[in-house]
C-alpha cells in the first residue's frame, strides 16, 4: 500500500519501489522486504509480521526474531552497521511493550557508540526499557551460544545487542487499520468519481497478494499499478508525474531555441515549410522516425520546431533531449539531469494518455558507445501487450551514422523505421541567400564553390565572419573555409575581430579541444591550455560552448573544422588510434581535402606524399575505398 500510494515507510526514510514477499534467500526476517532505490545505493526493510510478540527470552516467537536478526547481522553486517538494512517487526499486541520497544529502538538508534547508549542514556529511560534491554541481552546470549562452543563475553553479547536495537523498526498494527488505508487509497489512487470505492481496491489488492506471496513475489509499483489498471481506472502515478514535469523542463531549454532558421548577424530567416510538413506527416504516418543528411543542414533545428508544433496539439506530450549536447555516458547520468531522486522511466510512464512524442536529437552519439546508451534509452519506452511502442520516436542522425541508428531504432521495433532525408538548400532557396548576401555570388562559379551555398551553416559562417573582407572569390572548396574559420574566427588576427584572448591563446584553446576528441572522446572536457579571457572569447564568438567548468564545441560542423585543422597542423597524427574513429570520418574526409588541395600547389612530390600519408589513414581506418573516393569526389569541380 505504501509502494502504490508513494507514503514514506518508517525505517527506509521514503516510498518503497519494491515489495518482496517470503523472500527467505535474500532476508532471513523474510515475511515483507522493502526496497527502497536511493542513488547508488540499495536500501532495505527486512521485516517478519506477527499477530502477538511476546518479548521474554522463553517465548519462541521472540527467541525466533532475535535468531533472524543475527543471520542478518552475520550476512548483511556491514550494510546494517551502515543504515542500508534495517530489521523490523510488524505486530498488534501487546501494544504497551511493543510502544516500549519502539521507543528503546529510537533511542538506540540516535546514539553513535554503544558505550554511550549503556552508561548514558539507558540508566535514564526507566525500569520498562531497562527489562526489555535485559532479556534483548539475554536472548542475544542464548542465541549466540552454541554447544561445545565457548561462552559469549559480556561485551560481545552487549555489543551485538546494541547492533540490533539501533537497527530495529518497530510497526504496531492498531485498531481502525483499513479506514487510514482506505484513506491513503482516496487521496492518491482513486479519481474524483470514479465508479469504485477504496474497498473494492484494497480487496483487489489482497487478492492479488494472496496469489503472489505462495510463489515468493517481487512487487514492483509499476507491476502492481498494471494489475490494477486491468480492473479500475487509476490516477497518475506520483513519482512518474513529478518526474515527467522535471523531463518537461528539460525538453524547454531544449525547444527554447527551436526557431526559423536566422543567417547573418541581422537575423535573416529562411523558412523550410515544406520540409517541416514533410516531417509532420512521418509523424504522423510512423512510430519510429529517423531524419538524417549531412552536417549543417538544419536537421535538429527541424526536428526541434516540428516537436513544438507537435507539443502543441491539445493533450500531447513532448519530451526531447540531445545526446550529443551533453556528456552523458548512461542512464544514471540523465537521472541527475533531472533531479535528485528521478528516473527518466518514471518520466515516459509519467504520461499515460494522449499523443506521446520522444525527441532524440544528436543520435549519433551511438557511434561513441556503440549504442549502449540509446539502446538503454529505448528499453525505457513503454509498450503495450503485443510490444508495440506507446511513444512516437523521432531520431535525429548524421549521414555517417544513419546505418547504425536506423538499426538500433529497429531492434527495438516491432515498427519500421521512416527515414526522412534532410537536403541542402535547393535552387529557389539559394536565390534567396544570394538576395539577401549578394558578396557570396563569386562562389557560383564552379560546382565545389558553390555547394557552400546549400548548407545552411556554412551559408551562415560565411554571413557571420567578422571583418567584412572576405574575398570569397579565393574559396574554393570547404576546405577553405576550414581555414577561414581558424585564421578570422578563432584566431582573430584582424583586429576587426569581435572577441576576447590573444590570438595565440585562443589557437592553444581550439587546439586542444580538437585533440581531446581525438584521444578523449566526450562532448565537454576540462581545458587547461590557453587564458580563461581567451576560452570565453571562443565560447561568445560561437565557436565553443560552456557547461559549468567544461568546454565542447557549439555545433558538430565546428567540431569536424577543429579536428580537421588540428590534424593538418600535426606532422603525424595518429587518426586511426581514436575511439570509435568513424564518428570522426567526415573531419578526417575534410582533412585529406585540406592535405590534397596543398599538395597540388606545392613543389613536385608534395602532391604524392600527401597522397601516401592520406592512403595510410584510410587503410588504418579500414575505409581506404569509400574515404579516397569521398576526398577525390569533393575536390572535383
Amino acid at each position: 500500500m505504501a509502494m502504490l500510494c508513494c507514503v514514506p515507510v518508517d525505517g527506509l526514510d521514503g516510498a518503497p519501489d519494491e515489495v518482496m514477499l517470503q523472500k527467505s534467500s535474500l532476508a532471513p526476517l523474510d515475511d515483507i522486504v522493502l526496497i527502497r532505490e536511493h542513488g547508488a545505493y540499495r536500501f532495505v526493510l527486512e521485516r517478519q509480521v506477527k499477530k502477538t510478540l511476546d518479548i521474554q527470552p522463553s517465548r519462541n516467537s521472540w527467541k525466533g526474531l532475535i535468531d533472524q536478526c543475527l543471520r542478518s547481522l552475520r550476512e548483511h553486517g556491514d550494510d546494517i552497521d551502515a543504515g542500508r538494512r534495517r530489521l523490523g517487526v510488524t505486530a498488534r499486541r501487546p501494544i504497551a511493550d511493543l510502544e516500549n520497544l519502539e521507543v528503546l529502538a529510537r533511542r538506540a538508534r540516535a546514539q553513535n557508540s554503544r558505550h554511550h547508549f549503556v552508561v548514558k542514556v539507558l540508566p535514564s529511560m526507566g525500569d520498562p526499557y531497562q527489562k526489555l534491554w535485559k532479556h534483548l541481552k539475554t536472548t542475544v546470549e542464548t542465541s549466540l551460544f552454541e554447544p561445545g562452543q565457548e561462552k559469549p563475553t559480556a561485551d560481545e553479547v552487549e555489543t551485538t545487542a546494541f547492533r540490533i536495537a539501533r537497527r530495529f523498526v518497530v510497526e504496531i498494527e492498531y485498531g481502525r487499520r483499513f479506514e487510514s488505508l482506505s484513506t491513503s487509497l482516496a487521496e492518491h489512487l482513486i479519481p474524483v468519481g470514479a465508479g469504485y470505492s477504496a474497498a473494492d481496491l484494497f480487496s483487489r489488492m489482497y487478492e492479488l497478494a494472496m496469489e503472489w506471496i505462495p510463489n515468493e513475489g517481487s512487487i514492483t509499483r509499476q507491476m502492481l499499478r498494471d494489475s490494477l489498471s486491468a480492473w479500475f481506472i487509476l490516477r497518475d502515478d506520483p513519482p512518474a508525474r513529478a518526474d515527467l514535469v522535471a523531463a518537461e523542463a528539460m525538453t524547454d531549454r531544449l525547444l527554447s531555441r527551436a526557431s526559423d532558421i536566422s543567417l547573418g548577424d541581422d537575423g535573416f530567416q529562411l523558412v523550410r515549410a515544406s520540409a517541416q510538413q514533410g516531417l509532420i506527416q512521418a509523424l504522423d504516418d510512423h512510430q519510429q522516425v529517423l531524419v538524417t543528411g549531412p552536417a549543417g543542414t538544419g536537421k535538429s533545428t527541424l526536428a526541434r520546431k516540428v516537436a513544438v508544433q507537435v507539443r502543441q496539439r491539445p493533450g500531447a506530450t513532448v519530451i526531447g533531449m540531445s545526446l550529443t549536447e551533453q556528456s552523458w555516458r548512461n542512464l544514471a547520468d540523465i537521472d541527475r539531469e533531472l533531479g535528485p531522486h528521478a528516473r527518466f522511466g518514471n518520466a515516459l510512464a509519467g504520461a499515460a494518455t494522449g499523443e506521446r512524442l520522444l525527441l532524440i536529437d544528436g543520435a549519433e552519439q551511438a557511434l561513441t558507445d556503440s549504442g549502449a546508451l540509446l539502446r538503454a534509452l529505448l528499453a525505457l519506452v513503454p509498450r503495450d501487450e503485443n510490444g508495440r511502442l506507446l511513444w512516437r520516436i523521432l531520431a535525429v542522425a548524421r549521414e555517417e551514422a544513419a546505418r547504425t541508428i536506423r538499426k538500433i531504432l529497429a531492434d527495438g521495433g516491432p515498427t519500421p523505421v521512416e527515414t526522412v532525408p534532410v537536403d541542402e538548400l535547393g535552387t529557389e532557396e539559394v536565390r534567396a541567400v544570394l538576395a539577401e548576401f549578394p558578396q557570396f555570388r563569386p562562389l557560383e562559379r564552379s560546382q565545389r564553390s558553390g555547394w557552400l551555398l546549400r548548407n545552411l551553416y556554412m551559408v551562415d559562417l560565411l554571413a557571420t565572419q567578422p571583418g567584412g573582407d572576405v574575398d570569397f572569390g579565393a574559396i574554393t572548396g570547404e576546405e577553405d573555409l576550414v581555414r577561414l574559420v581558424y585564421e578570422r574566427l578563432v584566431r582573430r588576427d584582424d583586429g576587426a575581430l569581435r572577441g576576447l584572448g590573444a590570438p595565440d591563446d585562443r589557437q592553444l584553446v581550439y587546439l586542444e579541444a580538437a585533440a581531446s576528441q581525438i584521444h578523449q572522446p566526450e562532448r565537454f572536457i576540462q581545458l587547461s591550455q590557453g587564458s580563461a579571457e581567451a576560452r570565453q572569447g571562443l565560447v561568445s564568438d560561437g565557436v565553443l560552448t560552456r557547461k559549468s567548468t567544461r568546454h565542447g564545441f557549439a555545433h558538430d560542423v565546428m567540431l569536424d573544422y577543429a579536428v580537421a585543422l588540428w590534424a593538418a597542423e600535426t606532422p603525424t597524427p595518429d587518426l586511426a588510434s581514436a575511439p570509435q574513429p568513424r564518428r570522426l570520418l567526415r573531419a578526417i574526409r575534410l582533412w585529406g581535402q585540406m592535405l590534397l588541395a596543398g599538395g597540388m600547389e606545392e613543389p613536385p612530390g608534395t602532391l604524392v606524399v600527401a597522397w601516401e600519408r592520406l592512403a595510410q589513414t584510410c587503410a588504418a581506418l579500414r575505409t581506404p575505398n569509400e574515404m579516397i573516393f569521398e576526398v577525390i569526389g569533393s575536390l572535383r569541380g
